[in-house]
């Protein structure tokens, strides 16, 4: 979906907010109803996680952006728009990717109770427990070379056998591979800076008078960025997942898309 052009900020803002409490009321109504998926579609599960989330993020912006606070609800787009791309470029390969996906939150689990016990903390047996049970099931789908050529040469596996990171490609790549390169230049980057306390990204708001310096974390702009990041987001996570359960969504969808672009988008 094309980009909302943000250099009309003040114009654009009051069209931002109904548009995102037009697509907050389309997915709460969508997420109402009884969604039934198989448990081994793990696209299904990854799908609906993220749109339950994407739903709340935006409700959040909306609720900053109603309080002046734009700044603080780009941190929340950038969220947004990070698991916007890592759900589409999932939902590539939905065999294999959302089934990884889902293997390495065990494995930071694992992870995390073998650090605690290293501390010596206790940690509870159903805990423990639960991690086994959903590394049996998942995670071999994230062993490491090396893990697989001892179980092929029928020898033990290393204590810890899964690849250190997932996925194994920079964001910059995981973008491009879903056509978000602008996306990823204009909007990702910027919001970045000011995850990272850069200068640049701050400086922006900065005021000086005679008084002494200020800072305000407020502007249309970063509203309306926020606003506009916030809902495409959350629109094509809802588009993924509507179209692979054939939730019955889609031309709600697509009416409430193309209304956005001819109101907003050049």
């Amino acid at each position: 979906m094309p980009t909302h052009k943000s250099n009309r900020p003040a114009r654009d803002l009051p069209r931002l907010l109904q548009f995102a409490d037009d697509l907050v009321s389309l997915t709460e109504g969508l997420l109402a109803g009884t969604i039934h998926y198989s448990e081994e579609d793990h696209l299904a599960f990854m799908g609906l996680l993220f749109v339950s989330q994407q739903l709340q993020l935006l409700k959040s912006i909306r609720v900053l952006v109603a309080h002046d606070l734009g700044a603080s609800a780009g941190l929340i787009a950038r969220a947004m728009l990070e698991g916007m791309c890592l759900l589409l470029w999932c939902g590539r390969h939905p065999e294999s990717r959302p089934l990884e996906w889902r293997a390495n939150a065990y494995i930071k689990d694992f992870r995390l109770i073998r650090q605690q016990e290293a501390r010596g903390e206790t940690v509870p047996e159903t805990r423990k427990a639960e991690i086994r049970q959903g590394l049996e099931q998942y995670g071999c789908t994230l062993w490491s070379n090396k893990a697989r050529e001892a179980e092929e040469q029928g020898q033990n596996l290393p204590s810890d056998p899964y690849v250190k990171h997932w996925p194994g490609i920079a964001k910059e790549q995981m973008f491009d591979e879903v056509q978000g390169t602008q996306l990823y230049q204009h909007i990702y980057r910027n919001l970045s800076g000011l995850t990272h306390w850069d200068v640049a990204s701050l400086a922006g708001g900065i005021r000086r008078d005679s008084t002494g310096v200020c800072y305000s974390g407020s502007s249309p702009d970063s509203s309306a960025a926020a606003l506009a990041v916030g809902f495409q987001s959350l629109l094509q996570s809802l588009e993924l997942l509507d179209g692979h359960l054939q939730l019955g969504k889609g031309q709600e969808i697509s009416d409430l898309k193309q209304r956005y672009i001819r109101a907003l988008v050049n």
